[in-house]
């Protein structure tokens, strides 16, 4: 017995380009996400200055350098001095990125004086 109402149901062209189009569509919303995702990643990494201060810091408890001491490193300007506050005295490192004017700043307690 064979079957008459057999028939295979196929998509238009223009189901297709509409299906296409949609999945570009989101194809491309993701990957505009996920690039300024990656953006801000990038823009906001500290990683290296704060490797440079933790050079800095070794290099001034071992006497390197005197203070106060100023430093240009890539688009940081870094600062390094100490001060006293309510009788403790400290070494303050400061570091301001020029262009966004991210400021890291980091406090130790000078037990040498």
């Amino acid at each position: 017995m064979k079957n008459k109402n057999l028939k295979l149901k196929a998509s238009t062209i223009i189901e297709t380009l509409v299906a296409s189009v949609i999945i570009i569509l989101i194809f491309t919303i993701a990957s505009l996400t996920l690039n300024n995702i990656f953006k801000g990643v990038v823009k906001n990494d500290v990683s290296k200055i704060e490797n440079h201060l933790t050079k800095l810091m070794y290099l001034q408890q071992n006497e390197k350098f005197d203070l106060p001491y100023q430093e240009d490193f890539k688009d940081w300007e870094i600062y390094f001095y100490r001060e006293t506050k309510h009788e403790v005295p400290f070494l303050i490192i400061e570091a301001t990125n020029k262009t966004s004017k991210k400021n890291i700043q980091k406090l130790i307690i000078d037990v040498d004086s």
